[in-house]
């Protein structure tokens, strides 16, 4: 959506003063980073007023995401608290945190996007593919 505004040449605020119904410039803001959800038929609405087929601005984002899926990798919670590799440590303790509030919690696999995972490396001074490899043992 934010691809097609600025093809147009419109600021947000210039965006939103053509939408056929009320909103926020936050929210414009949140649909275009896509940290709100937006009902079809104000999705139909705002892809009309900036000229583009739906289609056209959910193909991308779907194919994003199947990537994603594909590419995510389920680790054991059980298995990483237990860990002793010093390089998972903070991943360790997040995992007996996570499990010790949620004792009853079945299954005790968790899915780790891409993006997670590089925000976890970061967390574990190493770098993805070394994470990556290091959570091999733990996947379900």
């Amino acid at each position: 959506m934010r691809k097609a505004r600025i093809r147009r040449g419109w600021t947000r605020k210039q965006l939103l003063l053509r939408l056929p119904f009320a909103a926020s410039l936050q929210t414009i803001a949140t649909w275009e980073l896509a940290t709100r959800h937006i009902n079809v038929g104000r999705f139909l609405e705002l892809t009309d007023t900036l000229g583009v087929n739906m289609l056209d601005v959910l193909t991308p984002a779907l194919a994003k995401i199947t990537e994603e899926s594909e590419s995510a990798m389920s680790v054991d919670l059980v298995l990483i608290a237990r860990t002793d590799i010093d390089q998972l440590g903070p991943l360790s303790r997040w995992a007996r945190e996570r499990l010790a509030a949620d004792p009853y919690r079945r299954p005790n696999v968790v899915t780790i996007r891409p993006t997670a995972l590089t925000w976890l490396a970061v967390l574990c001074e190493v770098d993805t593919d070394e994470l990556t490899r290091l959570l091999q043992t733990f996947t379900r």
